[in-house]
């Protein structure tokens, strides 16, 4: 029984980590695609 509740924790927990690791990519990768085109339309001008 502790063992099951063990992997059921840990099991929760890597999906956390998973999951926060792709909302980080994914707001990396938006904030660095808006400074880009940002600094492009400042160069502009």
């Amino acid at each position: 029984m502790l063992i099951r509740l063990m992997n059921s924790i840990a099991w929760i927990c890597i999906k956390f980590l998973f999951i926060g690791a792709v909302l980080l990519f994914g707001g990396y990768c938006t904030i660095m695609s808006a400074l880009k085109t940002r600094w492009s339309s400042a160069q502009n001008l």
